[in-house]
């Protein structure tokens, strides 16, 4: 039986328990959020995490270099897709932004970052019911707490990257910023 040697983590070093996004290693599955089981410094190839996947018997040897960005570095996410609490906030924002329309969805790639739309004109009084013909604006809000805007009408202020730690924050903040750009006239 082979006998692991244990490490000291310091700040650059995961600790277990904390989730990451790794590539599957079946083919064709994309990126999945993962559980470090443990490092290794890993001897002449480079150190490396085994990390716990689910829906795998055993987890995965994942060289330190192939994590990915949304590695939240020990903070453990403020909503997750699995254990209902992205749902949550979901509702919880659609109900608190104060706006003539609002649409929120999981992202298409991963599931995992909430995609919010709103816009400033009630779906009647779109050109050609088309929103984006509309005065309206996305945003995008990852586990980690990063909310920023991706998309906006060509009349409207940008809305600056942001970090909040609640449902609550993040409704604050977009509704704000719809406040001061209720005034911004809708010209088609």
């Amino acid at each position: 039986m082979k006998k692991f040697k244990e490490f000291l983590l310091d700040e650059k070093h995961l600790k277990p328990g904390d989730k990451v996004k790794v590539m599957h290693p079946a083919k064709g599955k994309g990126m999945v959020t993962g559980k470090i089981v443990r490092y290794d410094k890993g001897g002449p190839e480079s150190p490396f995490y085994i990390v716990a996947i689910p829906g795998l018997a055993r987890s995965e040897k994942v060289p330190a270099h192939k994590l990915h960005e949304g590695t939240y570095r020990g903070k453990p996410a403020l909503f997750d897709k699995e254990d209902g609490t992205q749902e949550k906030w979901m509702k919880e924002i659609e109900k608190g932004i104060k706006t003539a329309y609002v649409s929120i969805h999981k992202s298409a790639i991963g599931g995992e970052d909430i995609m919010i739309r709103i816009s400033l004109d009630p779906e009647k009084n779109w050109t050609n019911k088309i929103y984006q013909n509309s005065r309206y604006s996305q945003f995008h809000l990852d586990p980690g707490g990063g909310l920023g805007q991706f998309a906006k009408r060509h009349n409207l202020s940008k809305f600056r990257k942001t970090k909040v730690k609640t449902a609550k924050a993040a409704v604050d903040k977009i509704n704000t910023w719809i406040k001061k750009e209720e005034p911004t006239p809708y010209k088609p």
